[in-house]
């Protein structure tokens, strides 16, 4: 359809910022192809670990001359807005680096079983870094166009988002030791127990938590009015499908885990209501994953397929393993673009068995 066009293109373009994040155009280099292998892991950790460093020197350098310690002449005599939002940038990247930087080498020293260039999640999903790059573009536009619009304090209140967030999920990940995994988990490995104690004693998802208000932190920190907004209704969608897939996925797997969810908090606004009051949808979405999932695994094996079980499609948001929602990089013959041509932007259309539902 004509008015889909530009969508259209955005959609390719960003398939191919995602391809280069994934590694895809290094085939035939084995170190670089495979997420295990040494080039991929030592690439990463540099071109991260050095853009963090670039950046911290220019925040020091930065404070240093809003506080008069160095010469305004350093930075080509700037106003005072201007420097204060590069500061804010030069903040906001080293918490990004510093971030994925963590989510590595906190999973190395827990759970190195697991630990793959993956790891840093840089590659997390098209929706994560279309969130980035469209968080850049209001920035930019507000340091070229409005750069008297800005606000220290709400800069500082990102600061403490950011800081908690980052806080939370590390204790989250460490607690959880080798049963902390980045992709969902449907079966219990023999190193898989429930954790209930430390910061799961009160919060039984810390790590979506901390991730939650980290991301709404960073966009704080850039003073994104727009982002800001974006980031914390995106992610609350996200986690809202993916806390409700993994709640009936631990129920199953952890006999006493409904008594450990009534005693607990999920620690997102809202998040514990909706899911409440919509039960049946949310068991209804698991099933609808598992049966995907089912076909996904029997191909990858080699398996006969499955495809006489489907007798009808519905319209759902995308899902992988990593991120629990259901997209096309699983199995493209299983998943096909919806007929409305919104594939490119989170929906797709699987056939499914016949049986009630409110998803669509």
């Amino acid at each position: 359809m004509p008015h889909f066009r530009p969508l259209t293109s955005l959609g390719n373009r960003l398939t191919s910022v995602q391809s280069i994040l994934a590694f895809e155009r290094w085939k035939g280099y084995p170190q670089f192809e495979n997420d295990r292998g040494f080039g991929r892991v030592a690439l990463v950790a540099c071109l991260l670990a050095s853009t963090l460093g670039v950046h911290a020197v220019l925040c020091f350098q930065l404070a240093l001359v809003r506080s008069g310690l160095l010469s305004r002449q350093t930075f080509g005599d700037w106003p005072d807005e201007t420097l204060q939002l590069a500061m804010q940038w030069t903040v906001y990247v080293v918490v990004l680096c510093a971030f994925h930087l963590g989510e590595f080498f906190t999973t190395a020293v827990f759970n190195p079983s697991v630990t793959s260039a993956d790891s840093f999640m840089v590659n997390h999903s098209k929706a994560y870094t279309a969130a980035a790059l469209v968080s850049m573009v209001e920035f930019c536009v507000r340091m070229t166009f409005f750069p008297d619009r800005n606000s220290p304090q709400i800069f500082c209140l990102g600061m403490a988002f950011v800081a908690g967030g980052q806080a939370c999920r590390s204790w989250a990940m460490v607690t959880c030791g080798e049963s902390f995994n980045h992709y969902i988990q449907r079966d219990k490995k023999e190193n898989h127990v429930l954790v209930t104690h430390g910061i799961y004693g009160v919060l039984r998802h810390p790590s979506y938590v901390g991730f939650y208000y980290w991301a709404v932190g960073t966009q704080l920190v850039l003073c994104n009015p727009v982002s800001a907004v974006l980031y914390g209704l995106a992610a609350w969608t996200f986690f809202r499908y993916r806390i409700a897939y993994e709640e009936e996925t631990l129920s199953k797997l952890f006999p006493e885990y409904e008594d450990y969810a009534a005693r607990t908090y999920i620690g997102i606004p809202f998040l514990r209501r909706v899911l409440s009051s919509d039960d049946k949808s949310n068991k209804e979405y698991v099933e609808l994953f598992d049966e995907v999932m089912e076909v996904v695994i029997a191909r990858r094996k080699g398996e006969s397929n499955h495809d006489e079980k489907y007798e009808r499609s519905v319209l759902i948001p995308t899902m992988n393993e990593r991120t629990g929602l259901i997209d096309e990089e699983l199995e493209p013959s299983v998943l096909t673009p919806s007929t409305n041509d919104c594939s490119e932007y989170g929906w797709f259309e699987v056939k499914v068995p016949s049986f009630d539902s409110n998803i669509e």
